[in-house]
């Protein structure tokens, strides 16, 4: 969830931003343990990041170039300042050029990188901005955000693998729809009128058709009007937080996606939890930041609830362990990365390693949908064909 809130630093300076967390405690406790006297926090019920970057014209693609080309001039040896007017010079995208000068401009100011990027939080993702903050506090900052650039490229790759995967087999369910909106809509009713001006005797199947196609007819305001605050209704649902939670739980239950989206949110969490741990950043920390780009109700709650159980002492492997949610080749790699002290780069492995099975399971997924949906729809116009040419048979007898 994605929380606004107001404060008031130690220098006596406001403050506004935002930050993902489970609940309105975990924002307050993040903002405290960074000496921020807090005077708002409120839920916000607006977009994602994601959808927030696309509206305002800055994709993916250009915010991980822009991370790749200052990770790459920052090790050249310039200064954070260099680089970033070098930047302004290259980077064509306006909002992105607009927020790159106003960063410099704060950061000569006196702030830090961080947090002259949390004042565009809407442009650079949460996390990005948390582990340069940890980067910066550390002394590792070009390390940190080598592994920044690294998360966002393979961010990047993997969404566009999954519009390239999925293009031909949407392009075959819009094309095999059209298909039988035109039969519904012209060829149906055409041949209805044939047969009626010679009182054909219509096979059950093509009776069943006509009169279903009679009825969309007739009552088509009706079932718009019907289909439309329904849809209204479902979608002012799942924007609750009880909808969302159990939108989330029927995706992970789901026996075709299911498995997918864990994938897809154990290579986020695993990626994002060993980056920060690498960076410098300790499992508390990682584990707040987790919360944020969870992106699923049930995961977050588990989420909160181990770190609070980490707060108490207990080991990470062990929870994980103790939960039916998480594979136990995670658990195994969380154990070993704890017991040699490696925890951060084990995890990073893992990630490497969910997002192959990833890669083979979606294109599996893929091939198996495409002939399904073919083999779907190809039965249906079969039958309406049928419908149609089978009376045809008969008036030709009949003539």
């Amino acid at each position: 969830m994605n929380f606004y809130y107001q404060a008031v630093s130690k220098d006596g300076e406001r403050i506004k931003g935002s930050l993902q967390a489970n609940s309105k405690k975990r924002v307050a406790n993040r903002l405290k343990s960074e000496g921020y006297y807090i005077m708002e926090i409120k839920q916000s019920t607006k977009p994602t990041v994601s959808w927030l970057r696309k509206l305002k014209g800055i994709t993916d693609e250009e915010l991980a170039l822009f991370s790749r080309q200052l990770t790459t001039l920052l090790k050249s040896g310039l200064s954070l300042i260099n680089v970033l007017s070098v930047l302004e010079e290259q980077i064509t995208n306006i909002k992105l050029k607009q927020a790159i000068i106003e960063v410099n401009q704060d950061i000569q100011a006196g702030n830090s990188l961080a947090q002259a990027l949390a004042q565009h939080n809407k442009l650079f993702p949460q996390l990005m901005i948390d582990l340069i903050s940890v980067g910066e506090k550390e002394g590792i900052l070009e390390q940190v955000l080598e592994q920044v650039t690294s998360y966002l490229e393979a961010r990047t790759e993997l969404r566009q693998r999954l519009r390239s995967i999925l293009v031909y087999p949407l392009f075959i369910l819009i094309t095999s729809l059209g298909v039988i909106i035109f039969l519904f809509l012209f060829v149906l009713p055409t041949f209805s009128s044939v047969f009626a001006d010679y009182n054909l005797q219509l096979p059950l199947v093509t009776r069943y058709l006509l009169q279903t196609v009679s009825f969309i007819k007739t009552n088509f305001y009706l079932l718009l009007g019907i289909a439309v605050s329904s849809l209204i209704a479902i979608i002012s649902y799942l924007k609750t937080q009880a909808g969302q939670k159990q939108l989330d739980q029927i995706i992970l239950k789901s026996p075709l996606v299911g498995n997918l989206m864990l994938k897809i949110l154990l290579v986020r969490l695993t990626r994002t939890l060993g980056i920060i741990l690498k960076g410098g950043g300790g499992l508390l920390v990682g584990l707040d930041n987790l919360q944020g780009v969870a992106n699923n109700q049930i995961l977050e709650e588990k989420l909160g609830k181990l770190q609070t159980k980490v707060e108490q002492g207990q080991s990470l492997s062990f929870l994980l362990e103790s939960d039916d949610l998480f594979p136990k080749l995670l658990t195994q790699m969380v154990k070993v990365g704890e017991q040699t002290g490696e925890l951060g780069p084990m995890l990073l492995k893992v990630a490497d390693y969910y997002n192959q099975e990833l890669k083979y399971e979606l294109e599996m997924l893929v091939s198996l949908v495409e002939p399904l949906i073919i083999l779907l729809l190809s039965s249906f116009v079969f039958i309406v064909l049928i419908s149609v040419l089978l009376p045809l048979f008969n008036l030709i007898n009949f003539i």
